[in-house]
């Protein structure tokens, strides 16, 4: 019998981002969870959010990161957080759309609401 092994993830897909000082990204995994990026850009600081993994259900995961960002605008930095996240290695994320910021702000699900009342989720 043949073992197949040096198991290596390649690059299948690509998100194409016109303004990477204000996009809202949209990732999925193939475990039904997602992840949203939000960036926004004024006046040469950059505000980078980002959460996740969360649930289409109204129930959060055992585990739920958020972080939140302020840098001076530096394209190659962005970009680099950007590539950062949708290559995360524990996220495995497979499926990116750019998403408008009002449909990224309605994704996010509140980590203070839910410590504060467990029953909302």
């Amino acid at each position: 019998m043949k073992y197949k092994y040096y198991y290596r993830e390649a690059i299948t897909d690509e998100l194409d981002i016109e303004d990477i000082g204000n996009c809202n990204i949209l990732a999925y995994n193939d475990l039904g969870m997602y992840y949203i990026m939000i960036i926004q850009t004024e006046l040469g600081l950059t505000r980078i959010f980002t959460e996740g993994p969360l649930m289409e259900e109204e129930i959060f995961p055992k585990t739920v990161n958020c972080s939140f960002k302020r840098i001076d605008y530096n394209s190659g930095k962005i970009s680099k957080e950007i590539q950062t996240f949708l290559n995360n290695p524990i996220a495995k994320i497979t499926a990116a759309v750019e998403i408008s910021l009002e449909e990224a702000l309605l994704k996010c699900k509140s980590i203070i609401d839910y410590i504060q009342d467990p029953t909302k989720y």
